[in-house]
């Protein structure tokens, strides 16, 4: 059995492979943080990369009282000196970010030891997890097009889907992770799904994320004529109330 060191170690390796050389102390902070070979590592976003800023900073005096010069330097880089008010400089706030993506992409099994992905050298997503990117995004427009009326605010949101955009990353049990991009928002939101190992994508939580911000259909069922469902829309208009004489 390979030890939790041998793990990291190789998830490194080859994680170095897609993204380039990292700095050390960067991967350190990481596996401190429990991240490294870890698929939470897929849904970190620069908000978590400034809460890890702080994590460190918080862990300052006691890695100051524990550690020496040399340890110091291996964990805080250049803040080793004044760790409390250690900052990530900007690429190296970008290379956690790209990590995230890739994760997000190949999926955290194809970093670690005894799997079966492809060699790191070539990191182009294959054609079948690209299909199912495209699949996936089809269905998102095939279920809010099945729900479709005549407004102008449905006919904005919709067109609006044409900006999302998807990776998937295919598990060992057949079924999959899809992580949508909603460029709708501002700052963008990520979106995540799962299909099953029989074949079906879970709509659930991007229909949820777009009731929220954008569009909530209160019809679940698809239209069998065009004008059927009942949309509400972020601007509901108040009904005029007639007096009666």
């Amino acid at each position: 059995m390979e030890s939790d060191k041998d793990i990291h170690s190789y998830f490194w390796e080859r994680m170095q492979e897609a993204v380039g050389v990292l700095p050390k102390h960067l991967m350190r902070i990481l596996n401190l943080q429990g991240y490294s070979s870890c698929d939470a590592l897929a849904e970190v976003k620069d908000s978590d990369v400034t809460q890890i800023q702080s994590d460190m900073r918080l862990l300052a005096p006691v890695k100051k009282a524990c550690l020496g010069t040399d340890e110091m330097r291996n964990l805080y880089g250049q803040f080793a000196t004044s760790p409390e008010s250690f900052i990530f400089l900007n690429g190296e706030r970008k290379a956690i970010l790209k990590i995230a993506e890739v994760v997000r992409k190949y999926g955290i099994h194809h970093f670690l030891p005894g799997t079966s992905g492809k060699p790191c050298t070539d990191f182009r997503p294959s054609a079948k997890s690209s299909d199912l990117a495209d699949v996936l995004l089809r269905k998102i427009k095939t279920y809010y097009g099945s729900r479709r009326v005549d407004t102008i605010d449905f006919a904005c949101f919709f067109a609006k889907l044409d900006g999302l955009t998807a990776t998937v990353s295919i598990q060992e049990d057949g079924s999959a992770i899809g992580m949508v991009t909603c460029k709708m928002c501002k700052p963008e939101k990520t979106v995540k799904l799962k299909k099953t190992p029989m074949g079906t994508w879970l709509l659930g939580n991007f229909v949820k994320h777009s009731s929220q911000y954008h569009y909530c259909v209160r019809n679940s069922k698809p239209n069998m004529k065009r004008n059927s469902a009942e949309i509400v829309t972020s601007t509901p208009k108040k009904k005029k109330i007639r007096n009666r004489v």
